[in-house]
């Protein structure tokens, strides 16, 4: 904790992302467990996942795969979210409405997304969006809409493609 505060969440958050094999896997759950708002019991951090904010909350029995970023974030329980995933926190977290000042000094709008308890999330999947419970996000997904309960959604937007 006392690191956390030194350096900041975002520095913090790599660098214990990084520590390989089981060792790793308990020394992220026992720092996530004491920096985030709420981690619930046998939840899984992989090798590189890496937090940016304080308010995440996640639901007993998730399993967060290897080298995913999160933004702002409640996680349901028993979500399973493949490598390599990005969940940011938002459509609007950069305005580029005015195209004579650069994306990054027009501020923007951070809102925490919602992911609902038993959630699949496929590896690369981009995730700006609330995703419902029992939803699937497919591999390589981009989620700008909010996902409806038990939809199977895949591509670039995500659109159905069925429901379970």
């Amino acid at each position: 904790i006392l690191m956390d505060k030194m350096f900041g969440l975002h520095h913090v958050s790599a660098l214990i992302g990084m520590i390989p094999l089981q060792i790793g896997v308990l020394l992220r759950s026992n720092f996530y467990s004491s920096v985030l708002e709420s981690v619930g019991k046998k939840v899984v951090f992989s090798y590189g996942c890496h937090f940016s904010y304080h308010d995440v909350s996640i639901g007993d029995g998730s399993k967060i795969g290897y080298c995913c970023t999160f933004g702002k974030i409640s996680i349901g329980k028993d979500v399973l979210i493949g490598p390599y995933c990005c969940f940011i926190s938002g459509r609007n977290i950069h305005y580029i409405s005015d195209p004579n000042v650069a994306p990054i000094n027009q501020g923007g709008v951070l809102r925490r997304i919602v992911i609902g308890d038993g959630v699949y999330v496929g590896a690369h999947a981009v995730v700006m969006n609330d995703v419902s419970a029992g939803a699937v996000v497919g591999a390589g997904a981009v989620v700008t809409k909010k996902v409806q309960h038990n939809a199977v959604v895949a591509g670039n937007p995500a659109i159905v493609v069925k429901c379970r």
